[in-house]
Parts: C-alpha cells; sequence; structure tokens
C-alpha cells in the first residue's frame, strides 16, 4: 500500500461544518485545488476550520524515516502487541465506524481508551451521573424557548453563530459570566449579567429556594451580602425572576467553565447545583439544559463507549472487562502517572499541546495525524490520515445529540482510519477477520 500524490476535488459542495460544535448544516464551500474559492453561510471560524485543515500532508514514518504504509502497519502491530499497557487517546477526531474500530481494537489490546487528551472536561458528566439532565435539541430551543441563559464561556468567540442558530427574536438572551459580553449587534431582548465564579453558589442556591417557595427573605440572605452594590442586587433579582417566571427556560453552559480549577470541589458542586437547579425548574415548567462543547466529534465519542463499554467515558480494558473512572482511568492522567507505554493518539494539533511534557521518557507513540505534520522528534511510528469532514465523510454528533452525516470536501491519498484500524484488528484476532471489518 504506497502513498502517492494527492489529487483534488476541483469543486465540492459540504452542507456540514466542523469549525465548532454547531456543526450548522447549512453552510456551502467551493473548494479548488485545496483553497476555499467561495462559500456561504460560513462563519469565520468555520472557513478557518476548512483552510487550516487542508493544509496537510501526506506522509508516514517509522522512527522518523519515510516508509510505506505496510511497513508502518507492521511496526504498529508490533509496537503495540509488545506493549504492556497500551493506551489509545483522539476518539473525539473520528467518525462514528472510526470510533466503534477503535472500540474493538482497545477491547482486543486490553488498552486504555479514551475520546481525548483532556480529562478537565469532564466536570459535567459527573453532574450527570449525580443528578441526570433535561435536554433538548436545538430546535426546541430556536423555537420554544422564551429565556435562553448563556452560562459562563465566550460563546460568541468559540460558537460565532450560536445566537443565529438558537436565539428567536421574540425570546429573551441573557449572558452570564464574569467575561463582559457586547450584546449591541444582537438585539434589544439580549443583555449581559457579572456574575463572579466566588458567586455561583450562592447565586444558584437562592435560586433553587425561591423555587421551591422558601421565604423570599430568607432565599435573598443567601446570595446577597451587605456590601453587595445595588445596582449588583438589582440584576441578580430580575434575573431571578426571570428564571422562576420563564415558561420554557434554556440553560447553555460553556463546559469549559471552571476548569481552571481540575478537581475541585467547588467547582463540581457548581455545576451539579446549575444541573438541580433545571431539574426542579421541570416540577413547574419547562426547562432544560446544553453543555456548549469543543471536541468536535467528542459527543459520538461517548455514545460509543457507552453502547460499546457501558461506560460514557475514559476506558480501561487492561483486566479483561471495561472499567471507568472520568480522572482515573483518562489517558492524560494514565500518562503523566507513567503507566503507558505505548500510545496511539489521533489528533489534528500534535504541535499544539504538552501533552509530550505530561509523558514518561519511555512511552512510546503512534500520531495518527489529520493535520499538518511539523515535527515528528517524539514519534515512534507517525502516519497522517483522512481527516472527518475534509477527505474523509462519515457521521458526526451535533452538540445536541443529533447525528448527521459529514461529506468530504477534497480527495486524497491519505489513508483512512478505518482502514487501519481494519487491518491491525484483522493482526490481533485473524480468525475473526470477518468480524473486525464493517
Amino acid at each position: 500500500m504506497a502513498i502517492g500524490n494527492t489529487s483534488h476535488k476541483v469543486a465540492c459542495e459540504l452542507n456540514v461544518c466542523g469549525g465548532c460544535t454547531l456543526q450548522c448544516d447549512d453552510v456551502l464551500f467551493l473548494v479548488e485545488n485545496r483553497v476555499v474559492k467561495e462559500s456561504a453561510n460560513v462563519c469565520e471560524r468555520g472557513l478557518q476550520w476548512v483552510q487550516d485543515s487542508l493544509q496537510f500532508e501526506v506522509s508516514c514514518q517509522v522512527d522518523c524515516r519515510e516508509a510505506n504504509v505496510d511497513v508502518a502497519i507492521e511496526a504498529m502491530a508490533k509496537l503495540l502487541g509488545s506493549a504492556q499497557r497500551p493506551a489509545i487517546a483522539g476518539l473525539n477526531q473520528l467518525g462514528l465506524l472510526d470510533q466503534q474500530l477503535a472500540v474493538r481494537l482497545a477491547k482486543q489490546l486490553r488498552a486504555a481508551i479514551d475520546t481525548g487528551l483532556d480529562s478537565k472536561l469532564s466536570t459535567h458528566l459527573m453532574a450527570l451521573q449525580n443528578c441526570g439532565r433535561v435536554t433538548a435539541t436545538f430546535g426546541e430551543i430556536r423555537d420554544r424557548s422564551d429565556l435562553i441563559l448563556f452560562w459562563f464561556g465566550e460563546p460568541l468567540k468559540t460558537h460565532p453563530r450560536i445566537v443565529e442558530r438558537l436565539c428567536r427574536s421574540e425570546a429573551k438572551v441573557v449572558f452570564v459570566g464574569d467575561q463582559k459580553v457586547d450584546c449591541s449587534a444582537i438585539g434589544a431582548a439580549a443583555r449581559y449579567v457579572e456574575l463572579q465564579t466566588a458567586d455561583v453558589a450562592r447565586f444558584l442556591a437562592t435560586c433553587r429556594l425561591k423555587l421551591s417557595g422558601s421565604n423570599p427573605m430568607d432565599a435573598e440572605r443567601q446570595v446577597f451580602s451587605p456590601s453587595s452594590a445595588p445596582e449588583k442586587q438589582a440584576s441578580f433579582t430580575q434575573l431571578m425572576q426571570e428564571i422562576i417566571a420563564a415558561e420554557h427556560l434554556s440553560v447553555i453552559c460553556d463546559m469549559r467553565s471552571g476548569v481552571q480549577l481540575p478537581g475541585s470541589k467547588q467547582v463540581v458542586a457548581d455545576v451539579i447545583s446549575l444541573y438541580e437547579l433545571i431539574r426542579l425548574k421541570n416540577n413547574t415548567a419547562r426547562a432544560s439544559l446544553l453543555p456548549l462543547r469543543h471536541d468536535f466529534n467528542g459527543l459520538s465519542a461517548e455514545n460509543v463507549l457507552a453502547a460499546e463499554s457501558g461506560f460514557a467515558t475514559a476506558v480501561d480494558f487492561s483486566t479483561g472487562f471495561a472499567r471507568s473512572h472520568w480522572q482515573d482511568y483518562s489517558v492524560e492522567t494514565l500518562l503523566s502517572q507513567g503507566e503507558v507505554d505505548v500510545c496511539l493518539w489521533i489528533t489534528n494539533e500534535a504541535d499544539k499541546l504538552s501533552v509530550w511534557q505530561h509523558a514518561a521518557p519511555q512511552t512510546r507513540w503512534i500520531v495518527w495525524n489529520t493535520g499538518p505534520i511539523n515535527s515528528t522528534e517524539n514519534v515512534n511510528i507517525s502516519i497522517s490520515v483522512q481527516a472527518l469532514g475534509i477527505d474523509r465523510s462519515g457521521d458526526i454528533a451535533r452538540n445536541d445529540d443529533v447525528l448527521l452525516p459529514i461529506d468530504s470536501v477534497v480527495d486524497s491519498n491519505r489513508c483512512s482510519p478505518a482502514t487501519l484500524l481494519e487491518q491491525l484488528l484483522a493482526r490481533f484476532c485473524p480468525s475473526k477477520r470477518e468480524e473486525c471489518e464493517l
């Protein structure tokens, strides 16, 4: 199997954008010679994603030397087969079917497997396990909400079309957090309410007390201190009254909010308190919470892990059966503790993360890179693979867990992840080759 020159479509239309987890399905691209000539309904972030992703290289290296794919597959099989503690990370970069193959490979290798290399984003999973979550699709949020709260983060920067996609003009839109949001371009119904992270627990406790029918004076004493500025008190009071009066409340919470303090009990408690507020609100009206993700196809990866192992987060198959804990078995944690001796990492940003610094020096790396490859200094085996939505078609889970087909915009001779996974599976379970292939 050889890698040759890359051939490209002269023109292509793409109806799903992977620039953020909104996965807008109304976009059009015209691509010629790996350059976007025309586009429609595309934000700057989406256009940047396509342009950056098109700058890929066709490369395959074993021990920093150019090699063909067959040699690389044999080297990968040998390395993974000799591993005492293998790990697979980066499921969020793959399409649905490729994710299923990767989980099957992890079972065969008795490896740990994770959606990515950032365990700090699992706080919401802990809240989900503690008290459940009431969710909604984009369509329900857009068509039925009378109050939409954007809870922390910078949604207008990370998901530029979010107001256009989720907010109708009749709905009140409130941005809550510690980073000021300019609402002037959104409309008169939008405003910003400053809420520092230190005040989150009191604010949420007050809302829950009022929703449960407690004495309003007792409730306000939970959040207002004698030193609180009058304008801040008035802003909090108005927001709480709107939350209580809303007939259809939608809260869109940034999953990165609070991750600056990973493992902090207060951060976890605040997120759980937000989930409990939504559940309590549903006793008298309709309320939903949508965690705003930043991990491309991470939601699909969680769904596949849950279907294949019973756990929607990092899973460890080293004992022959699935074990899971949101932090203990994450590949990031295992790498930092020096437990992983061989790591297969699917990524589009190998040069941007500091993961190399956290791993033990003896860790050997197999990197499948969906983006440009600028350095292979720390990599034993490096191969460029097709990227979902760029030169590979597949299925991607939108932020509201709606599965969408995403098409490629160019043709290329990069290896598909499915081909590599099937070849590896055939080597580790040769008697079941037909079962290993999709």
